[in-house]
């Protein structure tokens, strides 16, 4: 497996390359990844372009919609049982 560096900067090459290509047809981008490390935890990077306060907002709406679509499935999951 690649170094936890070589992972990540693997990763910046391939945002810094298809970030711009995207912000051509976007107001803002943000992205975030998530990759193995090599102590058997997990690394992550994050970039985006653009509209800050649009990228938090988008940010914050992703969280608060993934925790209650769980929140949703977890309760519908103990209802059946």
């Amino acid at each position: 497996m690649a170094s936890d560096e070589a992972h990540q900067e693997a990763v910046n090459q391939i945002l810094d390359q298809f970030l711009p290509k995207l912000m051509e047809h976007c107001e803002c981008v943000q992205v975030l990844v998530s990759f193995p490390s090599e102590t058997g935890g997990t690394a992550h990077n994050f970039q985006g372009r653009g509209n800050w306060f649009a990228r938090q907002g988008m940010a914050q709406e992703f969280v608060n919609m993934d925790q209650a679509q769980t929140l949703a499935h977890e309760i519908a999951k103990t209802e059946e049982d």
